[in-house]
């Protein structure tokens, strides 16, 4: 039991890495790429920072859903709990994000 909560622990600050950097490229983002009502949106994904925020939301995805098997498969169920919560806020995130890009 150790085990798996080191690991859940050493994926988690995993995922603070990329969260944090994720963050940075969104503020970078924001702050920096225009983005103007009728530009494509290849134009906007194909923008080296924006690609880069998108790769890390990626990763922060991907180690969440990782995280999440691992407290499934043995932590305790608050741990689940509110694991499966914070990934369906990075879901709900990046679903904002494409939805911005999109105009919708």
């Amino acid at each position: 039991m150790a085990s798996l909560a080191r690991k859940i622990a050493d994926v988690s600050r995993l995922q603070l890495v990329f969260l944090s950097a994720t963050w940075l490229a969104g503020i970078y983002v924001n702050g920096f790429v225009p983005i103007i009502p009728g530009t494509s949106t290849e134009a906007i994904l194909l923008n080296p920072a924006v690609e880069s925020h998108v790769v890390l939301a990626t990763l922060s995805a991907a180690t969440s859903v990782f995280i999440l098997a691992l407290a499934w498969a043995g932590g305790p169920r608050r741990l689940t709990v509110m694991t499966l919560l914070a990934s369906l806020s990075i879901v709900l995130a990046g679903d904002s994000g494409l939805a911005f890009v999109l105009g919708g």
